[in-house]
């Protein structure tokens, strides 16, 4: 009877690993993503998506830890896959824009910033970024406009950009409003 009842459990033990889901390997990858342990995160939303191809959100989340390790070629596949399955992830698109950024694809950037600006227009931080890949591009005055907006909405971090590049542009005040 011990013998038969050992058995039992390893076979439950045995089978309730097999029985995993793409929600508990992702959650799993989550949690090493958030302690810094990119590869176990890398493979935990691997097995995620083995498990499922079509979850959108270990897309999502993998391209985090891809971003973190500079991999933004791989931002972008994952973003685009995690896309594909649901065009209603919104943060992907932002995500999409900073990495084409990274990869110096300015113009495609701003277009994944504005898709990201429609779902939410009063993201400041969307507003920096997108002006930055507009400054990038010698647009100067659409920059600025930006930079602006997002100072309007909170965002601090654009008081340098406005006060180095957009004093000409319109009558910037340092730190105040136009």
């Amino acid at each position: 009877m011990k013998v038969f009842s050992f058995l039992g459990i390893l076979i439950c033990l045995g089978l309730s690993a097999i029985a995993q889901t793409a929600e508990d390997y992702a959650e799993t990858g989550y949690k090493y993503a958030y302690e810094g342990n990119y590869a176990l995160a890398l493979k935990n939303y691997d097995k995620a998506i083995k498990t499922d191809p079509r979850f959108a959100k270990a897309y999502y989340n993998r391209a985090h830890v891809k971003y973190d390790l500079q991999d933004y070629k791989g931002v972008v596949e994952d973003c685009r896959r995690a896309l594909e399955i649901n065009p209603n992830l919104i943060d992907a698109y932002f995500n999409m824009a900073v990495a084409k950024y990274q990869l110096k694809d300015y113009e495609s950037a701003i277009g994944y910033f504005d898709k990201s600006l429609q779902y939410k227009t009063q993201d400041g931080e969307t507003y920096c970024w997108r002006g930055m890949a507009k400054f990038k591009l010698n647009r100067k005055a659409e920059a600025c406009q930006d930079w602006q907006t997002a100072r309007s909405l909170g965002n601090s971090y654009v008081n340098s950009y406005l006060l180095k590049y957009c004093e000409e542009e319109g009558g910037v005040e340092p730190g105040g409003k136009n």
